[in-house]
């Protein structure tokens, strides 16, 4: 068994207070390149796509449910966008970066070793996934 050593910096960031130190830690949280804080940020970030998704997926059904033609929520052309939407965001937006997030977060620790290969490309990855994720909302808008 092994002990993992935590960073002195998140420490430092934790126990400030204030304004600046608020700011700090926020950017703590975005530079940061441990694999814990890393798979915190998949899993927060997939779980709030996935609110946002099951949302989205009950606007659909209930305007699929509607008895009658004139009485509907959306329009043809948007249910269908909508409907694509909620099944395309649902594969990559919730449920890929969710368990890559488990897996970033949780292996390295059952291997026993105090961090992981190449953790800039992973955080390079989920800024990439973010962007990603950002861009096909934005394109489902227009």
């Amino acid at each position: 068994m092994t002990t993992i050593d935590t960073h002195p910096e998140s420490a430092l960031a934790a126990r400030a207070s204030g304004d600046g130190h608020a700011l700090a830690h926020v950017a703590s949280w975005i530079t940061t390149t441990d694999h814990k804080r890393l798979g915190r940020l998949f899993i927060g970030l997939s779980l709030t796509f996935l609110m946002g998704l099951v949302g989205l997926s009950a606007v659909v059904g209930l305007d699929r449910i509607k008895a009658s033609d004139n009485d509907t929520l959306l329009d043809v052309n948007s249910l269908s966008q909508l409907f694509s939407l909620a099944r395309v965001g649902l594969v990559f937006m919730a449920v890929i970066p969710l368990a890559l997030g488990l897996a970033i977060a949780i292996v390295p620790l059952q291997l026993g070793s105090r961090s992981m290969a190449f953790p800039r490309l992973a955080a390079l990855g989920l800024w990439t996934w973010l962007t990603g994720s950002g861009i096909v909302l934005v394109s489902y808008i227009q």
